[in-house]
C-alpha cells in the first residue's frame, strides 16, 4: 500500500475485511454443521486470524485519519478505538487479540476448542458490529 492516502487505505482494508468476514461466516456455518471436521476447524481459525488482523489495522487507519498518533500495536489501537467510541466491549476485543495470538500456536485440544467456540459464539458478532461502524464511518467519505 505504498503511496496510498489514508482514505484509500481505509477503503482497501474495509473491502478486505468485508470479504474476510463473509468467509469467516461460511467457516462458522461449516464448523457448526460438523464441529469435528478438522478442515472446517482449520478454516475457522484461519479466517478468524485474517479477520482479526484486518480489524485492528482498519481501526488503526481510522484512528490515524482522526489524528491519533503512535498506535502501533493491536492493544494500543483497541484502547484508543474504545476511548473514541468506535468499538464497545473492550474486554472482549482484548480477548480477540489474546485468542489470535494463541491460535498461531495451538497444540492443546481444549484450548483450540475454546477458541473456536469463542469465534463462533462471540467474535462473529463483534466483527459484524465493527463492519457496521466502518460502513457508517465511511458513508460520505468515499
Amino acid at each position: 500500500m505504498v503511496n496510498m492516502s489514508i482514505g484509500e487505505k481505509i477503503h482497501t482494508k474495509k473491502k478486505d475485511f468485508e470479504k474476510s468476514l463473509i468467509n469467516l461466516k461460511k467457516a462458522i456455518d461449516a464448523y457448526k454443521g460438523e464441529p469435528e471436521n478438522i478442515l472446517y476447524q482449520a478454516a475457522l481459525v484461519q479466517y478468524f486470524e485474517i479477520s482479526s488482523e484486518l480489524a485492528w489495522k482498519l481501526l488503526r487507519d481510522i484512528l490515524i485519519r482522526e489524528g491519533v498518533e503512535n498506535i502501533n500495536t493491536p492493544r494500543m489501537v483497541l484502547k484508543e478505538a474504545l476511548k473514541a467510541g468506535f468499538i464497545k466491549n473492550g474486554d472482549l476485543w482484548m480477548q480477540v487479540i489474546d485468542d489470535r495470538n494463541k491460535s498461531s500456536h495451538i497444540y492443546d485440544e481444549f484450548l483450540a476448542q475454546s477458541i473456536m467456540r469463542n469465534i463462533s459464539d462471540e467474535y462473529e458478532k463483534l466483527f459484524e458490529e465493527l463492519k457496521n461502524f466502518v460502513e457508517n464511518y465511511t458513508n460520505g467519505q468515499e
